[in-house]
């Protein structure tokens, strides 16, 4: 392979890593801002979780920060599992409105 290509592929990589994997020193996990809730499978499926979290999370202050229907906004692959404290007024807002982070931050600066 040569160099031009290699470059390309590099790059193609970088940004297939970018919708999964945060810049170092961004993390909403580093920040202590959020938290990866993963279901144990022997008690209950995952998606009974995802479920039940899309449907709860808000009234105790976290939203999915990451839906799959926000990809094209958020930048970043659906995480079901990745939820971010917002507290339970401006998480019960985002839930009625439909709203991720950065719908809810433009929409209410």
């Amino acid at each position: 392979m040569n160099m031009k290509n290699k470059d390309i592929l590099r790059k193609k990589q970088k940004k297939r890593a970018e919708k999964y994997v945060a810049i170092p020193d961004t993390s909403e996990h580093q920040l202590g801002l959020s938290v990866d809730i993963n279901a144990d499978t022997d008690k209950c499926s995952s998606e009974k979780v995802y479920q039940w979290l899309d449907e709860n999370a808000y009234k105790y202050g976290f939203v999915k920060r990451y839906p799959e229907d926000k990809t094209d906004i958020t930048g970043i692959s659906n995480e079901p599992w990745h939820y971010r404290y917002v507290g339970t007024t401006v998480a019960k807002i985002m839930k009625e409105e439909n709203l991720c982070l950065e719908e809810y931050l433009e929409k209410y600066k």
